[in-house]
Order: C-alpha cells, then sequence, then structure tokens
C-alpha cells in the first residue's frame, strides 16, 4: 500500500526515513489525502503561488539572507562568490524552519540542500512546488508542543504529546532533544531511530497518530537532509526563540 501511495511523488525517498510503524498508526488513505493536497500545487500553481508571497514576506520581515525564487535559474547566469558561512547559512534555513510553522498556516516544506544555492551573500532558494496547508488542530497542537519543550512548559509539553497520540513516546522525544540544544548535530540516521521508536511506543499503546504528521515528517526529513550536509553544532533553542519572538511581538 505504502509503494501504491508514494510511487511518482516526490516523497518516494520518504519511506526510507519514516518508520514502518509510522505506517501501522496512521490510515493509509489519510497519508494518500494529505501527498494528494501536497503534490496538488503540480496541477494548479495557484496555492503554490499564494504560499510563496506569503513566505516571501515572511523571509523579508525577518531580513534572513535567503531569496526565494519560484523559477530555474537562466542558463549561464553569474553567480557571485559567496560569504555566506555554513554556520550562517545553517541557521537561517532553521528560523525559516520555525518562522513558517508559528506564522503561517502553510508551509513550503522542500528546504533540501540542493534547493538552495548560495549568491554573494544571499541563499537562492527554489523549492519545488510541494507544500502543505495545516489543518488548524494540528498546527496549534505542534506549536504547542515546540512551545511547551522549548520555553520549560512541561505540563504544556506533556498535555500536547497526549493530544497528538505521543504520549507513550515522551522519554524517547526529551532523550532525542538532548538536555542542551545549543549545539545540535543533525544526523537522518538518528532522526529514523527516534521516530521508529516514537512510533513503536505509539503502536503498543495503541494510539492513533494524526495522518498530518506525513507532511511534518517529510518537513523534518528535508531540514535534516539540509543540516546533516553542513556537518556543523546549530543552537536549535536559540532559533526558534527568534522565530518565537515574532509571535509575542
Amino acid at each position: 500500500m505504502l509503494d501504491k501511495i508514494l510511487r511518482g511523488s516526490d516523497w518516494k525517498e520518504l519511506g526510507s526515513y519514516l518508520s514502518p510503524a509510522f505506517f501501522e498508526t496512521v490510515s493509509p488513505f489519510g497519508i494518500a489525502a494529505r501527498i494528494g493536497e501536497m503534490t496538488r500545487s503540480y496541477v494548479s500553481r495557484k496555492g503554490f503561488d499564494q504560499a510563496c508571497a506569503a513566505t516571501e514576506s515572511l523571509i523579508k520581515d525577518a531580513g534572513l539572507p535567503i531569496v526565494l525564487q519560484r523559477e530555474e535559474p537562466p542558463r549561464g547566469d553569474k553567480i557571485l562568490p559567496s560569504t555566506v558561512s555554513a554556520q550562517k547559512r545553517g541557521d537561517a534555513v532553521l528560523e525559516l524552519y520555525f518562522r513558517q510553522l508559528l506564522t503561517l498556516d502553510s508551509a513550503l516544506l522542500d528546504l533540501r540542500h540542493a534547493r538552495f544555492r548560495e549568491n554573494g551573500d544571499q541563499l537562492e532558494w527554489r523549492p519545488s512546488a510541494l507544500l502543505v496547508r495545516w489543518e488548524p488542530v494540528f498546527l496549534a497542537r505542534i506549536r504547542a508542543m515546540y512551545d511547551g519543550f522549548y520555553l520549560s512548559r512541561g505540563a504544556q509539553f506533556d498535555e500536547t504529546l497526549a493530544d497528538l497520540g505521543l504520549a507513550s513516546g515522551r522519554d524517547v522525544l526529551l532523550t532525542h532533544f538532548g538536555d542542551s540544544q545549543d549545539a545540535v548535530r543533525f544526523r537522518l540516521s538518528e532522526f529514523r531511530a527516534t521516530f521508529h521508536q516514537l512510533f513503536t511506543s505509539a503502536k503498543a499503546a495503541k494510539a492513533r497518530i494524526p495522518s498530518e504528521f506525513f507532511a511534518f515528517g517529510a518537513g523534518l526529513v528535508c531540514l535534516y537532509e539540509h543540516l546533516e550536509q553542513l556537518d556543523l553544532p546549530f543552537d536549535v533553542r536559540s532559533a526558534y526563540l527568534r522565530a518565537r519572538r515574532e509571535v509575542l511581538s
């Protein structure tokens, strides 16, 4: 069933990163519906263009060194020597990830390394036309989960995990996050192992996971892939708090 769902989609490789237990705790028809929503922009670019416009405004307001470009560059266009360090690049991509989640009701999920090109003091970002429009309740719970963890609100964190069907995986998540978030190295292998444990525990607890986790996992895979290639430690908490101040201001 999974092969049929993913075949021909830009997420066909995602199955190797998400635990098989994930697909046993989420309705396959729900996953198929989520993929249909995510890829619909290939047929009609209206939703993609609207999401790009909202994200462009977000990037400008945040002052991130990123330029969102919807078309491929012309052949032979001039590329300036990069002045963007790998550290600055990773910090910008992390903050972009959090800002999309915290301030928009949609997200451009394609944060893969190859979708960014360094050109002078800017990162040119050309995401594929894959996006998610979050289901409002799911988005509110994800925001509450991040707030609970990064703002040290333990009761809120626990309550939100229960709402998401992940209460049984609380210790797994805390171990994955670690005691400190100021020097995190991103590894897809660790992501895969953590989420296998997380959804295995959910399966054992007979919990049902929202199908929106498919899109959420896709975004995380893209983020991890990008930051793993940079091979540096990143201050994730600071990136989150910078994005969070936009909500509080």
